[in-house]
């Protein structure tokens, strides 16, 4: 029996390191932070430990969804600031969603990756716009909301 037990384990360990492996997902958010522009936007910055390979950022309202491939929240307490008001972490069909309360209606007003720079990480950032003063300068089929796309990483040298 133990033989059989012995066995088993040797089989049956490597298949089972493989798949945890798998599910372990290889993007962390290691930190989100906010601030308010001199032009009436708040810039939300989220850490990473890698590059985002796609992202979806898009405003419903009173809230921006954040649709991004599956990631471990490692960020304790988001810095808070401008019209952001809450920062969570949540699945979504395929993937993990960061959802962001704010204070009143906004539109993304633009959202891009940056790849790292010094001491600073790979970072997702977003612009978010109040609602109608955003929509002044763009087409109302907008909607502010932009669509998935794999992310652009801007080069500094």
């Amino acid at each position: 029996m133990r033989l059989v037990l012995a066995l088993f384990v040797c089989l049956c360990a490597p298949a089972l390191a493989a798949a945890t492996a798998a599910a372990r997902p290889d993007l962390a958010i290691d930190a989100v932070r906010a601030g308010l522009r001199a032009d009436g936007t708040t810039r939300v910055v989220l850490d990473l430990s890698a590059p985002a390979p796609a992202f979806a950022a898009r405003a419903e309202g009173a809230r921006v969804l954040l649709d991004l491939p599956p990631f471990v929240w490692r960020e304790g307490a988001p810095r808070l600031a401008g019209t952001l008001r809450a920062v969570r972490p949540g699945n979504r069909p395929g993937g993990a969603r960061v959802t962001m309360d704010t204070a009143a209606p906004v539109a993304v007003a633009a959202a891009f990756a940056l790849p790292p720079q010094g001491t600073k990480p790979h970072r997702l950032v977003l612009d978010l716009a109040p609602a109608q003063a955003h929509k002044k300068g763009q087409d109302q089929a907008h909607g502010g909301s932009l669509p998935i796309r794999p992310a652009r990483v801007i080069r500094v040298c």
